[in-house]
């Protein structure tokens, strides 16, 4: 999580934080319908997974659940683990160790999804 801040305030972009899956969902449940931009969801969390969160996420009553943009971070980079991330409900896959760039390629997707 550490790294993951470090980085993305290289990029300019600010970040809220959870413990673990449970809270993440709390979280952006809680929050007004446009305040995320994105979702960095780390896959492997305790007391609810990342797989589990985004579900509960996708699932839930908030009125962007449906078209928040959620990254997968995690160090499980085969293409089943991909495959996964997305049949979750994610919308994109970043591996760790995390690259700049490709944290900044795929959050600028994210941005511009929501822009739409």
């Amino acid at each position: 999580r550490i790294v993951a801040e470090g980085l993305l305030d290289l990029l300019g972009v600010k970040c809220d934080c959870a413990k673990d899956g449970k809270e993440a969902v709390d979280m952006y449940t809680a929050s007004p319908a446009s305040y995320y931009d994105a979702i960095l969801m780390d896959v492997k969390m305790p007391n609810m997974d990342g797989y589990e969160a985004t579900m509960a996420i996708r699932k839930s009553s908030h009125p962007a659940a449906e078209t928040v943009q959620i990254i997968a971070l995690t160090a499980d980079a085969f293409n089943e683990d991909i495959a996964r991330a997305l049949s979750s409900g994610m919308n994109a896959h970043v591996a760790k160790p995390i690259e700049t760039s490709a944290l900044a390629a795929a959050l600028e997707v994210a941005f511009a999804a929501k822009k739409r």
